[in-house]
């Protein structure tokens, strides 16, 4: 007798296997029956779990974003010193090439949710939690005596990001003027004098 798979585990099978077929192939071009090909299970059994696509999609961008989330975290914590740590959340952000999954699925889930209201709403609380933890790293310099933020730490904090969204897209893009390395080049100088250690010393 086949052994039976516990439901929560089928679940994450499921969401990593759309994950892949989404870096594949798109949210778009992403079929049940290949989320089922590649879990190696009916396509009624995505169904039973994922009643709509755009369920699956979610759980396939939750997947990527957790688990960026929780690696990242992980190693900011390690790093004691603050303008360090924002340096390394900067560069950790960055796509590792044209074909970087983490970023492929997210930029998929963004193409979607235009289109979908409910998504946007998911898109901005995405967006929330990535803004909290470089407003957090900027407050602890600040908190410090490290940092001299030029603007409160929500604004820069949505600049980083705003930065690193945009130059990404060029970088998935496959645009020629610039790679990942430029990328973080670019956003770490801005952060550099946005929270005010340019001058200081002891700063590279």
């Amino acid at each position: 007798m086949a052994k039976r798979i516990d439901p929560a585990d089928r679940r994450k099978q499921l969401v990593e296997a759309a994950f892949r077929v989404i870096v594949d192939r798109g949210s778009t071009g992403a079929r049940i029956s290949d989320v089922a090909a590649r879990a190696k299970v009916a396509p009624s059994l995505v169904t039973y779990y994922f009643p709509s696509r755009d369920d699956l999609v979610l759980e396939a961008t939750r997947h990527g974003v957790d688990r960026f989330f929780e690696q990242q975290s992980a190693f900011l914590a390690r790093i004691e010193d603050p303008w360090e740590r924002l340096e390394a959340a900067i560069t950790g952000a960055m796509p590792d090439n044209a074909r970087d999954p983490d970023w492929i699925v997210l930029l998929e889930f963004w193409t979607t949710a235009l289109r979908r209201g409910s998504l946007q709403t998911v898109a901005a609380l995405f967006q929330t939690r990535v803004r909290a933890q470089y407003a957090a790293i900027i407050e602890s310099g600040a908190a410090s005596g490290r940092f001299a933020p030029t603007a409160p730490s929500e604004d820069i904090a949505a600049s980083i990001i705003g930065m690193i969204d945009g130059l990404t897209l060029r970088v998935i893009l496959n645009d020629p003027a610039i790679d990942p390395q430029g990328v973080a080049r670019l956003v770490i100088g801005y952060a550099r004098l946005a929270v005010g250690v340019a001058d200081r010393e002891g700063v590279p």
